[in-house]
């Protein structure tokens, strides 16, 4: 919070327009309590002018999403409601000075509350019914695609910023990978994104493929003295991979491959397959000021500690479930994660 710019810091002490709008007009809401950030924006408009003449927010999050709040209703606020539909999250970026990459959904919870509103006030229904591509921080298709395209993003951990998916389990990480592909496909076919920019889905796989040209989501190849995972990485010298279940998008399920390479595992190897797993986990829990650390594995469960803003955070259910999937689809195993002081 405090690498943000004086603005941000400024609207996060100071909230302009905080608290309930006796009589609103309309209002709108973005994100889930379980989501770990929730906003509500009501807005009051003159019916003759449609000039929106007062905002207010409610807001459960962090200190960004409550200054990203705060800046939108000064933007919003003596605009007419055709102009404020056209306000964007880069536009609460522009007036708050930037924010960091890891905060550039508190932006987008803002612009996507102001468009229910402005949805709800001229009696549309603003309901997203597509596809929902991740479950732990619910986020559906055609949102994805709006907000890929909003920002030209070409990168998933871009993604990840804008909307939080894939921070969680990451079971929805190859649907995204595939959406994102396709999204920038079209981007470069109507000449708003270079071809050379594009995002290119990992090349999978096959089984006639040799291993050497055998390549990870990032484009290296395999490590010659690992086993290959089903996403191209090594999990170490001398470590059977147990065969865990693919991903695509569905709860892992543990296979009775992985569960009797599993069993064949010393206990230090197990810890090794474990913590690599969960390692993967910790910059997207730490970016939300969060960590998850193993401490044991016994038999099929492994018990975790959570530390920073996950000890008591509503969403530490969703964490661990997801800490759970992830180890699932790593091992095969039918692994438990209990949480331990």
């Amino acid at each position: 919070m405090w690498q943000c710019s004086d603005k941000v810091q400024d609207h996060f002490l100071n909230p302009r327009n905080v608290g309930v709008l006796e009589q609103a007009d309309a209002e709108g809401q973005a994100g889930t309590i379980a989501f770990g950030d929730a906003l509500k924006i009501a807005i009051k408009v003159d019916p003759d002018s449609g000039v929106i003449t007062d905002a207010r927010f409610k807001s459960f999050g962090c200190g960004v999403s409550i200054a990203a709040a705060s800046a939108l209703t000064e933007i919003v606020i003596g605009k007419t409601i055709d102009d404020a539909s056209a306000v964007s999250d880069a536009d609460i970026v522009d007036y708050l000075g930037g924010l960091p990459d890891d905060k550039m959904y508190c932006a987008v919870l803002g612009q996507e509350a102001l468009q229910t509103a402005i949805a709800h006030y001229r009696g549309q229904n603003g309901a997203d019914d597509s596809e929902t591509i991740c479950k732990c921080f619910p986020a559906r298709k055609a949102f994805l695609e709006r907000i890929i395209r909003a920002n030209k993003l070409t990168l998933p951990g871009q993604v990840t910023n804008y909307t939080k998916v894939s921070g969680g389990c990451q079971s929805c990480k190859k649907p995204i990978e595939a959406l994102l592909a396709e999204v920038n496909a079209d981007m470069v076919e109507e000449g708003i994104l270079a071809a050379a920019d594009a995002y290119q889905a990992p090349v999978k796989a096959s089984h006639f493929m040799p291993a050497k040209f055998q390549m990870n989501g990032n484009g290296a190849p395999a490590k010659p003295n690992g086993v290959t995972e089903a996403n191209g990485k090594s999990i170490g010298p001398g470590i059977a991979r147990p065969n865990a279940a693919p991903t695509s998008g569905q709860e892992a399920q543990p296979t009775p491959q992985g569960m009797a390479a599993f069993a064949k595992l010393n206990q230090e190897e197990r810890i090794e397959v474990v913590s690599k797993a969960i390692d993967e986990l910790r910059p997207h829990l730490k970016a939300d000021g969060g960590d998850c650390e193993l401490v044991e594995v016994k038999e099929n469960t492994a018990y975790v500690r959570l530390t920073g803003a996950c000890m008591g955070c509503q969403m530490a259910s969703v964490t661990l479930s997801g800490v759970q999937q992830r180890l699932i689809e790593k091992t095969g195993m039918p692994l438990r994660v209990v949480p331990v002081q």
